[in-house]
């Protein structure tokens, strides 16, 4: 991206997971509450964006002293957490295979699957000790409304995620919202699965987009 005026190479993916970082905290934040989403090759074919409710539950926590804890465990108890998080990385890799699905045709069937991944990897994560009193409640409250929730990043509080299934009504959306809330919570509803990082020729962009690009 020489036109951009950034150096090759490594720099430039630094400089884009900064910028990836800074986009995925929530308003008035310093937390992440979606984890980036590491570059790779393309792919002919990209599931549909999935609507969800993204919810801080404004309760801090080190993502350091979290990790460590989880190691912690996994030193103390290596028969019990090894299968947790080969059964963790199992429920992602089903996660994935059913999301090529949906890249196909998507269907109503799909999402409720993918609730029910939600919820197996919600309680395996509550066991490795990443969890929260107030993720909990963010998730009886969704599930109360008949949706599903997890929480997202490192854990011990912070943000969780909700999925909005296609066949929802927007009153009910704005119900779960107002319980979130409620709860002292702050709730956006937003999307994920964008298309990513796209690479343009600088001369197809008008001068004002690249004088903004170059000043980044």
């Amino acid at each position: 991206m020489p036109e951009l005026g950034l150096p090759a190479g490594l720099p430039v993916i630094l400089r884009l997971g900064r910028l990836s970082s800074s986009g995925r905290r929530p308003p008035e934040s310093t937390e992440a509450a979606v984890d980036d989403a590491h570059c790779g090759p393309p792919s002919p074919r990209r599931p549909p964006a999935l609507k969800i409710l993204l919810t801080n539950t404004k309760v801090p926590r080190s993502t350091k002293a979290l990790v460590a804890s989880v190691r912690s465990r996994l030193l103390k108890f290596p028969e019990i957490v090894t299968p947790l998080l080969a059964s963790i990385n199992a429920i992602s890799l089903e996660c994935e295979r059913l999301l090529g699905e949906m890249a196909a045709a998507p269907a109503l069937e799909h999402y409720l699957v993918l609730e029910e991944l939600i919820d197996m990897n919600q309680h395996h994560l509550n066991a490795l000790g990443v969890g929260h009193a107030s993720l909990d409640q963010l998730c009886q409250v969704t599930m109360a409304h008949g949706l599903h929730s997890k929480l997202t990043g490192a854990g011990g509080g912070g943000c969780g995620i909700t999925l909005l299934r296609p066949d929802l009504e927007q009153p009910e959306v704005e119900a779960t919202k107002q319980a979130l809330t409620d709860c002292g919570f702050d709730c956006w509803e937003t999307s994920i699965g964008a298309p990513g990082i796209s690479i343009h020729s600088a001369a197809s962009l008008d001068v004002p987009v690249r004088q903004a690009l170059v000043g980044l």
